[in-house]
């Protein structure tokens, strides 16, 4: 999470120094939840390795336990962890199951 926050912040400082506005503010509330999904699920594989992403183009879930699959790729399942995120009326909240 926290490199999703200092990734959040370089683009907002580099934003401001150009009297951009925010990049939430920007896009539009399902942009930004994908941009959070693809960054955490290609940033906590770095992390975890017994963790892979799912290789799969638009596939359910974004994480697997590697090798619990060939090349780490299904399109659909419900039998491996799940990367999601909500916008609340105080910001974004995260997690992973």
């Amino acid at each position: 999470m926290n490199a999703f926050i200092d990734f959040i912040g370089f683009i907002k400082q580099q934003l401001h120094d150009r009297s951009v506005p925010r990049l939430e503010t920007m896009l539009t509330p399902a942009t930004f939840s994908s941009i959070f999904g693809e960054f955490m699920a290609s940033t906590i594989p770095k992390h975890c390795p017994t963790i892979a992403k799912n290789s799969y183009h638009n596939s359910h879930p974004d994480l697997m336990p590697k090798g619990m699959l060939p090349n780490d790729t299904v399109q659909y399942t419900q039998e491996t962890p799940v990367v999601d995120k909500v916008r609340r009326r105080m910001g974004w909240c995260a997690w992973c199951w």
